[in-house]
């Protein structure tokens, strides 16, 4: 949302806040990839476009970067 990583509650989208984690100081998407695959060599990822699904814009420049980035993971997109 807002090409951020939120916190998703009850979907309750008004309330949604970008995402704070001890695994990354940052909220945006690469960042939050980073700090996963780091974790863990993951095979897939899951992506809601909440901006996209609300009609309100989209994140397909933040989307096209993580593809960029990991070539090889699987993005499985809302």
């Amino acid at each position: 949302m807002g090409a951020r990583v939120v916190r998703a509650r009850r979907g309750e989208r008004w309330r949604y806040r970008p995402l704070r984690s001890v695994l990354c100081a940052d909220s945006h998407p690469l960042a939050v990839a980073e700090a996963l695959m780091d974790l863990y060599p993951f095979a897939r990822l899951y992506v809601a476009d909440l901006d996209a699904i609300a009609g309100s814009g989209d994140n397909r420049r933040v989307i096209a970067q993580l593809r960029q980035h990991h070539p090889r993971l699987e993005l499985w997109t809302d």
